[in-house]
């Protein structure tokens, strides 16, 4: 145990006396810099700088759905029991994120077009649950 500790005593001093050998012998960078006594050395720098915004440009649709099924048959069932209430189109799809079949308005462009949809048909029992999806395009 005694010559385990004595070599790595060796081995860290050892070690110390290379780094401060190594310390010693560097040489720091001293960097001058030129002078310019004329004008003409001096790049031309432009006033202003017009360039095309980067930031793309992100459009979304919103759209309001009013149910969601395990069936394609009782989705088709809300819609025919429901299609006379409103003056709206409903559409059956099918939604691979929930994996169930929804049933939805047209989208619309605007939130605030889709807040007004929901709202009117929010008064209506069976649109009661009615919600607004954003969809990015």
């Amino acid at each position: 145990m005694k010559r385990i500790t004595i070599i790595f005593a060796l081995i860290f001093i050892t070690a110390c006396s290379a780094n401060k050998e190594i310390s010693q012998n560097e040489e720091k960078d001293v960097y001058v810099f030129d002078s310019q006594t004329t004008a003409d050395t001096i790049p031309n720098i432009p006033q202003t700088i017009e360039t095309e915004s980067q930031v793309p440009i992100i459009f979304y649709e919103y759209i309001v759905q009013v149910g969601a099924f395990t069936t394609k048959d009782r989705a088709e069932q809300f819609v025919k029991e429901n299609k006379s209430k409103i003056p709206y189109e409903l559409i059956i799809s099918f939604s691979q994120s929930v994996n169930l079949f929804v049933v939805q308005l047209p989208s619309v462009d605007s939130r605030e077009n889709a807040e007004s949809l929901r709202n009117e048909i929010w008064n209506l029992p069976p649109f009661k649950d009615a919600f607004i999806l954003t969809i990015q395009k």
